[in-house]
């Protein structure tokens, strides 16, 4: 049960803005708004278009009065990540019954996580200025990499030194990865991807942090780096 009050507040602003639709399928159009609208910036062309056009789509089934309790929803988001970095979105979704149990959908607990990040805490050989990159090819809605993010940075590795590929078949959980990762800074590459065929479904979603910490020009492929984990994780 919740019973953190950002979790709270954010379902009653879902609330506010169903109007007689699926509560879980308002929580999936703010996910996916919300995902669209920090990517879009980041984005050019052709891309760029395909978001603002899917974005005004999504927007449209919203009168300016619910679309506000949606863009409220976000700024709870923000809150909630700046007094807890630890996983959010998912424990909401799974708090008003929307995960997809019948498909095996569970999100691992952020205490489980953060038990599991501590015990692959070993000496990774850190070079200053080298990344480390942690992955996950079915990262749900990005808890154990958020945990093993997080314990990377209380080690005193920084930020712009740890590259976050994240991958799942569900595109949901890539839109609330994407959004959480954003919100918390990291450099991060989100899949929506058949983690064991490796098809994808679209383009991969890069964080603000990819680019604020420069890794387009670090000399890193990274589709070359989720093709490594997809390799690995298939062995």
């Amino acid at each position: 049960m919740l019973t953190n009050d950002h979790g709270k507040r954010l379902i009653k602003e879902l609330e506010a803005a169903r109007n007689g639709r699926m509560l879980q399928d308002v929580f999936t159009d703010f996910v996916r708004m919300s995902a669209l609208a920090i990517e879009s910036p980041l984005t050019r062309g052709e891309q760029h278009r395909d978001i603002e056009d899917e974005f005004a789509h999504i927007r449209a089934g919203y009168n300016d009065e619910q679309y506000e309790h949606i863009r409220t929803a976000l700024a709870i988001v923000v809150d909630a990540l700046e007094e807890r970095r630890v996983e959010f979105l998912g424990t909401v979704l799974e708090e008003i019954g929307a995960s997809n149990v019948r498909n095996g959908q569970f999100f691992t607990p952020p205490a489980v996580g953060r038990a599991m990040a501590e015990l692959t805490g070993a000496d990774l050989g850190y070079t200053p200025g080298k990344p480390i990159t942690v992955a996950d090819i079915a990262g749900g809605s990005g808890v154990l990499l958020i945990e093993q993010a997080e314990a990377l940075l209380k080690r005193g590795i920084p930020m712009g030194d740890i590259l976050v590929l994240h991958g799942d078949i569900d595109a949901r959980s890539c839109d609330i990865a994407y959004v959480q990762f954003t919100m918390l800074g990291y450099p991060a590459i989100v899949c929506h991807q058949d983690g064991l065929t490796g098809e994808f479904y679209r383009e991969p979603m890069y964080t603000l942090g990819y680019y604020r910490h420069c890794f387009p020009m670090r000399g890193i492929d990274p589709m070359r780096e989720v093709k490594n984990e997809e390799t690995r994780s298939n062995r």
